[in-house]
């Protein structure tokens, strides 16, 4: 009588089930690395382009020098996590530098790190553009990345309005910063970004990731205190590390126009000025936000007077105004 099989679950915090870590060089020849790492770290960016990795090794077979690791290779790692019903996935980087080596002090091995990074970031580093594209921005966006990386799995939310774009020599990130910029959905929110995950490449605005529902949920308790759920789920679902970049910063805000502003387009083509005012206040509802909650108060110090002269009126005080001009010109 054969015994049932184990059910896999989640045992511990960072619990992740490995299938096997391979080095692949150019030439065929792989080698079996699954003992030698301690750590493998993911890096995905809505900020950047392109997928990065880290793997810490802890080398006593010499495989730096007799493999040997140069540049040529590539990692190739198969994972998933127990206890949700995951598949095993299957990623494959770049190994492009070796940083922080150690020799450990009885001489037997050394530690290293490995910087890795995607198939279609090596290839942004080697291939240029120069081309014609026409269509909307997220029709361009996904033309330039289908000729640079024809095998890459491509999602997107649809913009609008139709452009024209001759793209000068240049790398596929360059060129999608350059057209990014001209990106708007539908319901007029601009912030498109682009950048890649596991499972393929992303172009979305900001305001739109912002309304999808969560994916899970996660807490940032302290530790000691315990939830009504099961212990190996509050360990799941922990926020291990929170690092606050930056605050608000009014001084920068001022300087960029997020309070108010006004565009002034000079059309060479068509022989014509146009100018459009941006009032934060006024304006608010008329996009999408990450935070719902306005940054600056319907009845805030703020007047916005549009003109020739001046952009707003800052109000200081309640009972003595004084008037503080920004020149537009």
């Amino acid at each position: 009588m054969t015994e049932p099989p184990q059910q896999e679950g989640f045992k511990r915090q960072n619990d992740v089930e490995i299938g096997s870590i391979f080095l692949i060089k150019d030439d065929g020849r792989s080698i079996d690395v699954s003992n030698l790492v301690m750590r493998i770290d993911i890096f995905e960016d809505i900020y950047s382009h392109f997928m990065t990795a880290l793997a810490v090794f802890s080398d006593g077979m010499g495989v730096r020098t007799h493999f040997p690791i140069s540049g040529n290779e590539q990692l190739k790692l198969s994972y998933k996590t127990p206890g949700i019903g995951a598949e095993m996935e299957t990623l494959t980087m770049n190994v492009v530098s070796i940083t922080k080596r150690e020799i450990n002090r009885n001489n037997s091995s050394e530690s290293y790190e490995l910087e890795l990074q995607s198939n279609t970031s090596m290839i942004d580093k080697s291939v240029k553009i120069s081309k014609a594209y026409s269509g909307t921005i997220s029709d361009i966006v996904g033309n330039m990345l289908s000729d640079v990386s024809p095998d890459a799995n491509f999602s997107y939310e649809p913009s609008v309005g139709e452009y024209k774009f001759t793209i000068p020599n240049m790398r596929l990130s360059e060129a999608i910063k350059m057209v990014t910029k001209h990106a708007v959905n539908k319901e007029g929110s601009p912030n498109y970004v682009f950048y890649e995950t596991v499972r393929g490449f992303v172009f979305q605005s900001v305001g739109n990731m912002s309304k999808e529902s969560p994916a899970r949920d996660y807490d940032n308790k302290l530790p000691g205190v315990k939830l009504n759920r099961d212990s190996m789920v509050d360990q799941f679902n922990k926020i291990q590390d929170i690092q606050i970049e930056e605050d608000f910063d009014i001084n920068r805000d001022l300087k960029s126009g997020m309070i108010g502003s006004r565009l002034v387009t000079h059309d060479l083509i068509s022989k014509t000025v146009s100018g459009k005012n941006f009032n934060y206040i006024q304006d608010f509802d008329q996009y999408q936000h990450v935070n719902s909650k306005r940054k600056i108060p319907s009845n805030s110090r703020y007047d916005f007077v549009f003109g020739a002269k001046h952009i707003f009126i800052v109000r200081l005080g309640y009972t003595t105004v004084r008037r503080i001009r920004l020149l537009l010109w």
